[in-house]
């Protein structure tokens, strides 16, 4: 078997060009350069959820069909509805502003990833994700971005009793935000690659530049019930 290896002539070779006809591309000097528009839509997704949310329930509390609260338990709820739905606007609204006013980017090289992402302060952060042989790669139709959620091989009993109460729960409210997210992208349906190092989660959308770099990869399971953006993540702290 012989393979023939020709470098093109330039002062830093960027491709080894084989004979088969496929190229061996250098992406530490020539990085997969993408937009991260999907952190965006992920926190808009949110908001809009709880935006919705609060308002039926104020709805509800002006105009009651049948109420099972006294005037006082429901001027409470009416409060809360209230609450809500402005936090839903101005909570971290820096972090959106920050969103809006920064083109995010996701710049990948051989052995490591630089996303862009913004905090809750609103500053623009990049955050660096090393990939080895140990990266977990799978493929979605949502994001997911943030630290991982523990383990649950080791929770204590009480902490799983728990966890299967909110399941049912939270994978409804997941799927409302599912909904929102395909809403904002107009339901262009794209495929995300999700990638693990088993502390961190980042998304990147497919192409073909991906599906060079990474190959074909199996679907994530997970992506059912724990989709988009991680805010307990301490990275939009720090």
């Amino acid at each position: 078997f012989k393979c023939t290896i020709r470098i093109r002539r330039q002062n830093t070779p960027k491709y080894l060009f084989i004979k088969m006809g496929k190229f061996m591309r250098d992406y530490d000097k020539e990085p997969i350069v993408m937009k991260n528009d999907y952190l965006l839509k992920s926190e808009l997704a949110i908001r809009i959820f709880f935006l919705i949310l609060a308002s039926i329930f104020a709805i509800r509390c002006i105009f009651p069909i049948e109420s099972l609260f006294n005037n006082a338990l429901r001027k409470s709820e009416l409060a809360l509805c209230i609450c809500v739905f402005f936090g839903s606007i101005f909570k971290d609204f820096a972090m959106l502003r920050g969103m809006l006013a920064n083109n995010l980017q996701i710049r990948i090289f051989n052995k490591r990833i630089e996303c862009d992402y913004v905090d809750f302060a609103g500053n623009c952060k990049i955050l660096e994700f090393g990939v080895d042989e140990k990266t977990k790669i799978t493929y979605s139709y949502m994001p997911r971005f943030g630290e991982k959620i523990s383990n649950k091989s080791n929770m204590k009993i009480s902490e799983k009793i728990a966890d299967t109460l909110v399941y049912i729960p939270a994978m409804l409210i997941n799927m409302s935000f599912v909904l929102i997210f395909q809403i904002l992208k107009l339901f262009k349906i794209e495929r995300y690659y999700i990638l693990d190092n088993g502390s961190m989660t980042i998304s990147i959308r497919q192409n073909q530049e991906i599906i060079d770099k990474f190959g074909d990869v199996a679907f994530d399971k997970e992506s059912l019930t724990l989709s988009l953006i991680n805010h307990s993540s301490k990275i939009f702290n720090t």
